[in-house]
């Protein structure tokens, strides 16, 4: 885990036998040789410092009188990028037809390697478990250019957008899918056919499938339906040991996956059936070498 996020970063010309590029190496000022070299980019592209970025964020939720807030804040890739979550815990719903409560949680994203723009998505957490979870909407994200500081009217309004849209109807898509009940077996062939379409990898495939057939949390999740075999994903996702700090990235984009799968076996009766039937599986060609 690396939580020192505010460190210096400059723009270094790159040039070649003497000539300007019109590159620039992107480097940690708090270290020397390659370990420092964080990304390389255009003239154009601008530092965009994390700790700006964060007070951006918390004169925001200050101004808009959201201050209680868990905050978390982290790099990976050797401080290439940044994340800081945001969890706002008087901001919850309880979602109609689940009886969970989830609450907001918004993700502050940042990049000296030009891996993301300058901004945020938002997000949920399901408070009996703290699983992370998402949705398909990206109305209320937020990104930016690294093109100079980001104007705090602009991101307040973003913020203060996302804050009204998490309302009940955003949170319908989880009530829709706690009515789509399944069996035990079916929800096996399910994650069984997540794996085969590689949306998850093998060992989160097993992961998965014990959570769905033991769930941590019996009282929320004993119920056979599409919202508790999301929750056992989410569930991986979010507490598995070896995901940590360095794997966030890949799990917010298989979460997403997930979830747009999810939701589309939830809405579309056809992809409901044709998932609930375990797909053939690819057989790896075999080379045969014939020795003359």
């Amino acid at each position: 885990m690396m939580t020192d996020y505010a460190f210096g970063v400059e723009k270094v010309a790159h040039t070649l036998d003497g000539e300007k590029t019109g590159w620039h190496a992107v480097r940690r000022t708090d270290m020397t040789g390659k370990v420092a070299l964080l990304g390389m980019a255009k003239d154009n592209y601008a530092v965009v410092p994390n700790d700006e970025l964060v007070n951006t964020a918390r004169e925001a939720f200050t101004n808009l009188k959201a201050d209680n807030y868990e905050e978390k804040l982290f790099c990976t890739l050797g401080g290439s990028r940044f994340y800081g979550e945001y969890t706002f815990k008087d901001k919850t719903i309880v979602v109609p037809k689940v009886g969970d409560t989830i609450g907001l949680r918004l993700t502050l994203n940042n990049s000296y390697d030009r891996s993301c723009k300058v901004g945020f998505s938002m997000g949920f957490v399901r408070l009996v478990c703290t699983n992370g979870m998402v949705t398909n909407s990206r109305d209320y994200d937020f990104n930016q250019l690294h093109s100079g500081k980001v104007p705090i009217a602009e991101a307040q309004d973003a913020i203060k957008k996302a804050f009204e849209g998490f309302n009940a109807d955003s949170m319908a898509i989880f009530g829709d899918m706690a009515h789509q009940e399944i069996t035990q077996k079916q929800g096996d062939i399910i994650v069984d056919n997540m794996a085969i379409k590689t949306l998850v990898s093998a060992a989160a495939r097993d992961s998965v499938k014990m959570i769905w057939a033991d769930p941590t949390h019996q009282r929320a999740d004993a119920n056979r339906n599409l919202f508790n075999l999301y929750n056992a994903f989410t569930q991986h996702l979010s507490h598995s040991p070896t995901a940590g700090y360095e794997r966030f990235e890949n799990s917010r984009k298989t979460s997403r996956k997930i979830f747009d799968r999810l939701a589309r076996i939830t809405r579309n009766e056809g992809e409901r059936d044709e998932w609930m039937v375990r797909f053939p599986v690819k057989e790896k060609a075999v080379k045969v070498v014939v020795e003359a």
